[in-house]
């Protein structure tokens, strides 16, 4: 990875390494600067544990009505979970793409190796998260380059993206469209990530969205407020359900709440 990474060892008073010698280098990872390693362990192989779970039928319906908002030859920024893998899928007939995402997973793969993405264009990223096979091909055969939270993460940069799609999925959403990503009651199930980075820039992006996909199979989705949500309402363009899409931007908050109760409620 690059991310964070880069600006931790710079600033980092101990640095331990876990030496792992046969490990591919992906294109602007991080390097701890000369002379600041304090201890070197040998590398303690472990069985991959992939983030996302395998995608089930409801989640490729959603992935469906996803697909539906996202054309030809946009960036996408693509979160983790079933629905982003199933979208994967969905996106197979689509060409002309640019990655500009958090991290490459093995549904940005998926669409590499179907043709969908633009000849020539980088795959921009701040970290990499998958197997063997993922990290070989990263370093190897594809054009993948990880870039510093400092570029990946800032909203600015991300705004002057043409096109650009932020895609992710939520846990549970307000009326208004905040969206919560993280908690379930008050256990943690993830950070927020640059999810909140993302969205924020995609929205302001011309011709882009940010779009937030939420099961309506579980419990407790559609609530009546977040008190600290992952992302903000204002950025929010789309909330997509399996039974359908609610379109939020620029709606006022009578017609965001009808549209959210039509799909989650």
């Amino acid at each position: 990875m690059n991310g964070h990474l880069q600006a931790a060892l710079n600033h980092s008073r101990l640095i331990i390494v876990e030496e792992w010698a046969a490990l591919p280098v992906v294109s602007g990872s991080a390097v701890i600067p000369p002379g600041r390693t304090s201890h070197v362990v040998a590398h303690v192989p472990q069985a991959y544990v992939p983030l996302s779970r395998a995608p089930d039928a409801l989640d490729r319906a959603l992935a469906e009505q996803a697909s539906r908002l996202i054309g030809d030859g946009v960036a996408l920024q693509l979160g983790v979970g079933g629905p982003i893998e199933a979208l994967g899928e969905a996106l197979r007939e689509r060409r002309g793409l640019r990655i500009i995402t958090g991290a490459i997973s093995a549904s940005i793969r998926r669409l590499h190796d179907a043709g969908c993405l633009s000849p020539g264009s980088e795959i921009l990223s701040g970290s990499l998260v998958g197997d063997d096979d993922l990290t070989a091909w990263a370093a190897g055969s594809a054009p993948a380059r990880l870039l510093s939270s400092k570029v990946i993460h800032d909203p600015v940069w991300l705004a002057a993206q043409d096109r650009l799609w932020s895609i992710n999925v939520a846990l549970s959403v307000d009326v208004t469209g905040n969206v919560n990503s993280e908690l379930i009651g008050t256990r943690r199930i993830s950070g927020r990530g640059g999810a909140p980075n993302f969205a924020a820039g995609a929205h302001r992006s011309p011709g882009g969205g940010s779009v937030v996909l939420v099961r309506s199979d579980r419990p407790g989705t559609l609530v009546e407020h977040i008190a600290q949500p992952t992302i903000l309402s204002r950025y929010v363009d789309y909330v997509v359900s399996d039974r359908g899409i609610a379109a939020l931007r620029d709606a006022d908050a009578p017609t965001r709440r009808r549209r959210l109760e039509s799909i989650l409620g």
